[in-house]
């Protein structure tokens, strides 16, 4: 875990008085520490990015899709909740969305799937549950990728400090 960092002020547009999400992205790929394999941003602001037509359009959380990290907040989710359990649902779908989109997931076409595409709407966070069998099996095998990699990366290392 990572202290707690100030917001860029490179990252603030002025005009709307929000945080442009991709520029806090840039930042924490920048400060990720190179053990870490994730990071997970969380702030209270309200963050944006460009979509929709719109050049400043409100978001809850964004991610550079198999970049290692993304950006939550809890802004608009705390405003749109109607009490705490329904805050925390919400909160968990949003954090797993995100953090999923960061180990390299991109939207699902199944509607019951936590990384459908919520489309302008928050809605979509009260109705699925989790993960798709077809999204848990490719975070499964990006998973036994990543770690084959992980250990024969181990073991060069371990072989090349035996000759130095």
């Amino acid at each position: 875990m990572l202290a707690e960092q100030p917001m860029p002020p490179q990252a603030f547009y002025t005009p709307r008085g929000r945080w442009r999400a991709e520029k806090l992205l840039t930042y924490l790929k920048k400060i990720k520490p190179p053990n870490a394999d994730f990071i997970i941003g969380i702030t209270d602001e309200d963050i944006s990015t460009t979509a929709h037509g719109y050049e400043d359009w409100g978001i809850l959380g964004q991610a550079f899709v198999g970049g290692q990290v993304c950006i939550c907040s809890t802004h608009r989710i705390r405003i749109k909740s109607h009490n705490e359990y329904q805050y925390n649902r919400r909160w968990e779908k949003l954090v797993l969305h995100e953090f999923a989109h960061a180990m390299g997931l991109s939207h699902c076409t199944n509607r019951q799937c936590i990384m459908r595409d919520a489309q302008g709407t928050i809605n979509t966070l009260d109705e699925e549950e989790t993960l798709c069998s077809s999204c848990t099996a490719l975070l499964e095998q990006y998973y036994s990728i990543t770690q084959c990699r992980k250990q024969r990366t181990a073991e060069i290392t371990a072989q090349n400090n035996k000759y130095h």
